[in-house]
């Protein structure tokens, strides 16, 4: 267990036996605490799987219903054309465009890549001091321009939908 910073207060031990004493004391207090840990612990993991058995229905449902939704959606997107997002009244859908920079995994075409990164006067695309390519930084970046340095580019619409879930307004006292 963890040391112990006593609060500041005179001590009323007399004797390095009522120290051991006090010691024994402090173990069998840290073996309740531990013991009760232990159990709250357990009653969680049980809480944990009879929630995932009793989900799994549900989560099932959830995936069927939105593949389903996703191939209407891609079979409708001409409804979409204007809007990347469509707003309905018990959620909202659409496609996002999501940018993923891969990175080659040789270390001496990596070396090779942050001086070209460098040379081109893109510093914010390096973390430094152990000089590492910050990918989320080279997203901002035009594109052909990262691909010019070799490096592979893709881009992708996902699609993804959301429920919208109504909050209480807030109580004025």
């Amino acid at each position: 267990m963890a040391r112990i910073k006593p609060l500041n207060t005179l001590p009323q031990l007399e004797n390095w036996e009522d120290v051991d004493l006090a010691l024994a004391e402090i173990g069998e207090h840290e073996r309740a605490v531990e013991a009760i840990t232990a159990t709250m612990q357990q009653t969680i993991d049980d809480a944990k799987l009879t929630a995932k058995d009793a989900s799994k229905p549900h989560q099932n449902t959830i995936d069927g219903l939105s593949r389903q939704i996703k191939t209407f959606a891609e079979a409708n997107r001409v409804d979409l054309e204007k809007r990347k997002t469509k707003p309905l009244v018990f959620g909202r859908l659409g496609w996002r465009k999501s940018t993923k920079i891969v990175l080659p995994a040789a270390k001496d075409a990596l070396i090779s890549l942050i001086k070209a990164i460098f040379r081109k006067g893109w510093d914010d695309c390096i973390t430094q001091p152990d000089p590492k390519i910050n990918k989320e930084a080279l997203k901002d970046k035009p594109v052909a321009e990262v691909i010019d340095l070799g490096i592979r580019v893709s881009i992708d619409d996902v699609f993804w939908l959301e429920t919208t879930k109504e909050v209480l307004p807030p109580v004025e006292s």
